[in-house]
C-alpha cells in the first residue's frame, strides 16, 4: 500500500487543473501527465512482490 497515495492523487489533480485551463498547449500537457500516470500504475504493479498485495 506504500506505493500509492498523495503523489499518485496530486497528479491527477494537476492534470484536471491543466486541462481547465486556458493555458497553451494544455491537451499536449495533460496526455503527458495521463501518460506518466499510465506508466507509474504500471510500473507499480509490476514491482510489487507477492507480500506487498
Amino acid at each position: 500500500m506504500a506505493w500509492f497515495g498523495p503523489k499518485g492523487f496530486a497528479s491527477v489533480v494537476y492534470g484536471l487543473i491543466v486541462l481547465d485551463s486556458d493555458a497553451a498547449g494544455r491537451d499536449v500537457m495533460f496526455h503527458l501527465i495521463a501518460l506518466v500516470v499510465v506508466l507509474s500504475i504500471l510500473r507499480n504493479g509490476f514491482s510489487a512482490g507477492e507480500h506487498d498485495t
